[in-house]
């Protein structure tokens, strides 16, 4: 019998975090992966893009070249990890050159796809693709979400 009952309470507990009751018991709120919200908890200021940087390669001095800077603890060291055998810092860039670089990342995108949908000589398109994509499609502004 005590095992029928150790199941009903397990089947209780199951159905109770379905139901979403099992948050309220933490006693803390749901913060999503990859949100800046997680970056408030922590002490970090939204107004900046976190990125953890790997010292091989002389790639600090490259993201310091990009405007980063490195993240200082409360006694003014440099914020680091290590992640197998290497040293990882905290680096952050301030949120509107990070939204640039990625504007531009996303212009290199799509003007590389618009490049790819143009046909060239000799090269075949069955006639019902032949609305996605066509030869006189050339100019490279024809599909641009950035406005």
């Amino acid at each position: 019998m005590a095992n029928n009952r150790e199941r009903q309470d397990t089947n209780k507990k199951i159905d109770q975090q379905k139901a979403g009751s099992g948050r309220a018991e933490r006693g803390t709120e749901r913060v999503p992966m990859g949100s800046t919200l997680k970056l408030l908890h922590h002490g970090m200021d939204p107004n900046y893009h976190y990125r953890w940087m790997s010292a091989a390669d002389g790639r600090l001095e490259q993201a310091q070249g990009a405007w980063y800077e490195f993240v200082l603890d409360e006694a003014g060291n440099k914020k680091k990890r290590t992640k197998g055998a290497s040293t990882l810092y905290l680096m952050r860039l301030p949120m509107e050159f990070h939204q640039e670089d990625q504007k531009l990342k996303e212009r290199r995108i799509i003007d590389t796809l618009n490049k790819e949908q143009v046909l060239e000589d000799g090269e075949y398109l069955p006639d019902d693709r032949r609305s996605v994509l066509q030869k006189d499609n050339a100019a490279s502004d024809d599909f641009d979400p950035l406005g």
